[in-house]
């Protein structure tokens, strides 16, 4: 799918700039009118656009432990939350059950569940097969939501592995069968030392996708004129926990529907606002005076989002670590030149994205899907919920509620 794009930008009538971090949206009254961005030098570029689609990706990099890549920070869910835009579903946070824990160089990285679907077993630290124990019908191939929670309930009670996993064990399947069907996972270990035809794999639950984002109408459209949404930073798409595999089709799906309305909008005059230029330049000036290591920042920002807002939750710790999202927010950070206001920038968005999922959890008195709030007992199950959405914006935030007919 990547290179096709690629290769239709490249022969495509399309202007690519790269080396570009987008730090908020220009608006012209409640219209969005494009985007303004920094350079690889550090200067601010301004982007006029009749339309603009933010297709800005996941934002679990808020958390210690995530399978996103560098450029998961949640940007698009900040960029468009400061815009105006309203967002639903934040506290909707997958954790996929098997991300590497060791070697440490290869924390986070997603382990496949075609390892399970080979026939990989999940086992403890005391050699049982654990998940008879949460679900013992469909055992490794149930639910991520339910994998992940059995695995760290395994760790949480002690049960876990050295390095805070469980075992995942294919070294019962045939040498050919691995080197032939899981050909991806037994080159990535190779590479850090771990011959997964000899040892077992030690795995533990990363933060992996969120399901909310965004509001958006089946165009695309977001609430606010001129701003459209798709893939992960859009919400709504998936519903409470998404099926594996299911966002590679939704990229697709709603890349094009975002591309083909966002290219018949109508197109209106519009003006750059100096004053919205010139306070976003004295924002980024500060941080040439700033005080703050923005590494030891965002550090801390991970590890209270894992700690406080991670797989099960409960108020307390959430409005714990929601304070702390708050305290780190407005940290006096520190950029050592101009080429590093982007990190700068990108920091301060996912303190602001962090604190948008925590906000919602706080909204949602239930357990949902992949929100599991440890401290409410509820009567329901999830198709008779009175809640339905979250939502939350600079204007309000609450959760819609539904009439059930049991």
């Amino acid at each position: 799918m990547m290179t096709t794009l690629v290769e239709r930008l490249d022969t495509g009538k399309v202007t690519t700039l790269q080396e570009m971090t987008v730090i908020d949206l220009l608006k012209d009254g409640n219209r969005v009118i494009g985007a303004m961005a920094l350079d690889e030098r550090g200067a601010m570029v301004l982007l006029k656009a009749d339309s603009t689609i933010l297709a800005t990706g996941g934002g679990t990099k808020v958390y210690d432990i995530s399978t996103n890549s560098s450029s998961g920070t949640g940007d698009g869910n900040a960029i468009g939350y400061r815009a105006g835009a309203e967002l639903i579903d934040m506290e909707l946070v997958q954790f996929h059950p098997t991300g590497a824990v060791f070697p440490y160089d290869a924390r986070g990285r997603l382990v496949t569940e075609a390892v399970r679907g080979e026939g990989g077993i999940l086992k403890n630290s005391l050699g049982e097969r654990f998940m008879k124990r949460y679900d013992p019908e469909r055992m490794e191939l149930s639910t991520r939501d339910v994998v992940a929670r059995a695995i760290a309930t395994e760790i949480l009670k002690g049960r876990g592995t050295e390095h805070g996993g469980v075992y995942l064990d294919v070294t019962h399947l045939p040498r050919e069968q691995i080197e032939s069907r899981l050909p991806v996972m037994l080159e990535q270990f190779l590479k850090f030392g771990v011959d997964i035809r000899e040892k077992a794999m030690e795995v533990a639950p990363t933060a992996h996708h969120i399901m909310g984002g965004l509001r958006i109408t089946p165009e695309c459209r977001t609430s606010i004129p001129g701003l459209f949404a798709c893939g992960e930073v859009s919400g709504g798409v998936h519903g409470a926990n998404r099926l594996g595999g299911n966002a590679l089709a939704e990229t697709q799906v709603f890349g094009k529907r975002a591309g083909e309305y966002a290219g018949k909008s109508e197109k209106k005059q519009t003006k750059i606002d100096p004053a919205q230029v010139e306070n976003t330049q004295q924002n980024l000036d500060v941080f040439l005076k700033g005080t703050e290591n923005p590494a030891r920042v965002r550090k801390e920002l991970e590890l209270a989002m894992w700690q406080g807002a991670g797989i099960f939750r409960n108020e307390t710790d959430i409005k714990k670590t929601l304070e702390t999202v708050n305290r780190l927010s407005r940290a006096t950070l520190y950029a050592k030149s101009p080429q590093n206001l982007a990190e700068c920038a990108i920091l301060q968005n996912m303190c602001l994205t962090a604190s948008l999922i925590c906000r919602c959890a706080l909204l949602r008195p239930e357990s949902r899907g992949a929100h599991v709030r440890v401290d409410i007992s509820q009567e329901w199950d999830a198709q008779h919920s009175p809640f339905s959405h979250t939502y939350i914006s600079q204007h309000r935030e609450g959760i819609q509620k539904i009439e059930v007919r049991l």
